[in-house]
């Protein structure tokens, strides 16, 4: 797992004083060149901690492992012990192997890649592998400077269409519905995708969101699903085959696509459930995450036990902790939502949040075209212009230029567009910020953002923008679903 360029990620980007814990048993430092400068000078490997406030299992190996006495002292003695925020930092937890949270990760003392470990680690195996660890780095090691391999191609719209729809074939489980034969992942990106295709493919989505909802027949008799349908929100994902037992955080993004998601059912099936579902989901964001002017909190944390008690044992404790910072990618998906909901439920209150939501991004927009981040009390990060946040924005923004013809949005959206274009592209694809890994995911939201700026300007540019973002690899993954729907907007006629 060798070979991630640690010493050129170690960017100048302070992290504000919220995101680093304090009065734990394990003195964090924030993740920047001062952590590297000790880690060089007193001969000590590096213990990245990547985690999250909303993680269930964040929280539990905190409390069961880290914070332990044993694990504590080592950590403070032996190591430099570094916190990153998977949300104010995505840039950082790009650049190693492995998706989940919570996740490991040991550097050299010169910022050279050792291993990366995802998930809990129980205290006595971590103590022995921190041990182990020790007896095995070399304090003289030099960082590695050659990063992951780059993606070299791009896909043909129509040869990534095709394989799509294979891969969906082959991951489509007929039995619970949804993705997978193990853990269900929602993939928004793919069920949108979905809905743009045939009628086999719509019903297959309608019967997905029952799933989640956990109105499915065979939920009749074993309990499951994503939805809460006491408070409404869609939990994260579901550790078992038949979306049974989720993990209970509810993120902002999330929640958005999938109101979207459930929007589009009942526009095409009229069911009343999926609109009932979309209208509880938005009660609940804007309730519980709606922060007033146009601005909504990014998360709601996890708490099992909270969620096991009937309503009213809940009223009597308080409900999980809220992430109060804002995040662009995830507000802008929340502006798309409400613009769904004003257009389908024809209620324009919706319309006028979404417009509020919009007018909020667009403060976070800098000059140069680059949109912040996060923020949080007034104040921004220094973190600007991933990829993510970039093509979320122009989206929102040109759906708002879209439904007002106010051409101060469109002048945002090929602001966000020219930044990305022009500081993140790639030889295929584009980085995820300047010099940041060239992601599927990422890729998939730019090439939606490009192709959708075509579909709404005719302008030619556009079109070939989106096709760059069309990246090897996003044919086999299903986060790669917004590109697979770039991919079938770039085959059709353009206009609104």
């Amino acid at each position: 797992m060798r070979g991630v360029p640690i010493a050129l990620m170690i960017l100048a980007v302070a992290s504000p004083a919220w995101a680093i814990p304090s009065g734990q048993a394990v003195k964090w430092q924030e993740y920047g060149p001062s952590a590297l400068q000790q880690a060089k000078r007193e001969g000590k490997p590096l213990f990245l901690l990547i985690t999250a406030t909303w993680c269930q299992w964040c929280q539990t190996y905190e409390h069961e492992s880290l914070h332990t006495p044993e694990v504590a002292a080592v950590l403070n003695t032996r190591y430099v012990p570094v916190w990153v925020d998977f949300d104010r930092r995505p840039d950082v937890a790009a650049r190693f192997p492995g998706r989940g949270l919570p996740r490991t990760v040991i550097l050299n003392p010169n910022g050279g890649f050792e291993a990366s470990v995802a998930g809990f680690i129980p205290k006595p195996q971590l103590l022995d592998n921190l041990n182990k660890t020790l007896s095995f780095i070399d304090p003289r090691a030099e960082s590695s400077e050659s990063p992951r391999p780059a993606t070299t191609k791009t896909l043909a719209p129509e040869k990534l269409v095709k394989a799509a729809l294979d891969e969906l074939e082959r991951q489509y489980d007929p039995i619970y519905h949804g993705f997978g034969r193990e853990a269900k992942q929602p993939y928004p990106g793919v069920l949108t995708f979905m809905l743009e295709g045939g009628e086999s493919a719509r019903l297959r989505v309608s019967e997905t969101l029952k799933a989640l909802a956990g109105e499915a027949t065979w939920q009749n008799h074993v309990a499951g699903g994503l939805f809460d349908s006491r408070e409404g929100g869609f939990f994260r994902y579901s550790t078992r085959r038949n979306w049974s037992h989720p993990h209970v955080e509810k993120l902002l993004g999330l929640n958005a696509q999938l109101v979207s998601v459930a929007l589009e059912v009942y526009h095409r099936t009229h069911d009343p459930k999926a609109r009932a579902w979309a209208e509880a989901t938005l009660r609940y964001l804007e309730g519980r995450l709606g922060a007033g002017h146009g601005e909504f909190y990014g998360s709601q944390a996890a708490d099992p036990a909270y969620y096991r008690l009937p309503p009213e044992e809940r009223r009597k404790r308080p409900a999980p902790s809220v992430d109060r910072r804002h995040f662009a990618a995830s507000s802008a998906q929340m502006a798309l939502a409400l613009f769904e909901a004003e257009q389908i439920l024809k209620k324009p209150v919706y319309g006028d949040h979404a417009r509020q939501a919009v007018e909020a991004l667009a403060k976070r927009v800098d000059a140069h075209g680059a949109i912040a981040h996060d923020w949080a009390d007034g104040r921004e990060s220094a973190l600007r212009g991933l990829l993510d946040d970039q093509a979320w924005a122009a989206l929102a923004m040109l759906e708002a230029w879209s439904r007002t013809g106010k051409q101060a949005y469109l002048t945002h959206a090929e602001a966000l567009l020219a930044f990305t274009k022009r500081e993140n592209r790639a030889s295929a694809g584009y980085r995820l910020n300047k010099d940041g890994p060239v992601e599927v995911e990422s890729n998939a939201a730019a090439a939606l953002a490009f192709a959708r700026a075509y579909q709404l300007t005719g302008k030619q540019s556009f079109a070939q923008d989106a096709r760059h973002a069309l990246i090897e690899g996003m044919d086999r993954d299903l986060d790669g679903g917004y590109g697979w729907l770039a991919a079938r907007l770039l085959g059709r006629p353009r206009g609104r």
